[in-house]
């Protein structure tokens, strides 16, 4: 559980990160990040 909290705040400051230098790259990674939070296995083959 600890594990994924650490997960989505590293994930978060790399959206700032992101989104300082590239909108569309951000964009991309937050659409990427609710598909898998709506769908956990859909990223896993």
């Amino acid at each position: 559980m600890s594990y994924s909290i650490r997960l989505e705040i590293r994930l978060e400051k790399k959206l700032i990160k992101l989104s300082s230098k590239d909108k569309g790259t951000c964009k991309r990674v937050i659409n990427k990040i609710f598909e898998l939070s709506e769908n956990p296995y859909s990223g896993k083959s």
